[in-house]
């Protein structure tokens, strides 16, 4: 068997990194559920008590449902660069779940809850839980989807 080798940043140049995301997501979970504000979705199981290690890892999910994937079989996560999907080598995902943490805990008026929001158990808690979310978890099959286009030939 011969296989036509052409790398994603190839394919994206020529027909745009928008195939090609499509081609990466083709899939993804099922469409989440319409929430009645202005466009925005929600999922179903999107509510949690606010200030929760839960809700910070929903709001997680939200914001980098885009730009994030974690796949359980290989134990890391992927990023988006905006034209191929990365292996996430510097705790970039754990970054980002600090940043949550951080934007979270300047909205809280009670020092005390602000301090535990902040605080490395509950970022290490948000990003495990956000390992789970439907929006970001995918199979290593994905990856492997088409190996005629990306290079992965079994």
């Amino acid at each position: 068997m011969t296989v036509r080798k052409v790398d994603a940043n190839h394919y994206a140049k020529k027909y745009g990194a928008d195939a090609l995301r499509k081609q990466i997501d083709r899939a993804r979970p099922s469409p989440p559920l319409a929430n009645g504000s202005g466009g925005k979705v929600q999922h179903a199981a999107d509510t949690a008590p606010v200030f929760s290690d839960e809700a910070l890892a929903i709001a997680f999910a939200q914001r980098h449902a885009d730009d994030l994937r974690y796949v359980a079989k290989f134990g890391r996560w992927m990023s988006w660069t905006g034209q191929y999907w990365r292996s996430d080598d510097t705790l970039h995902a754990f970054n980002l779940a600090r940043v949550i943490c951080r934007d979270v805990a300047a909205t809280c008026n009670k020092p005390g809850s602000a301090k535990a929001l902040a605080s490395a158990k509950t970022v290490a808690a948000v990003e495990r839980l956000a390992k789970a979310d439907r929006r970001l978890a995918a199979t290593a099959e994905q990856w492997d989807a088409d190996p005629w286009k990306f290079n992965a030939g079994d």
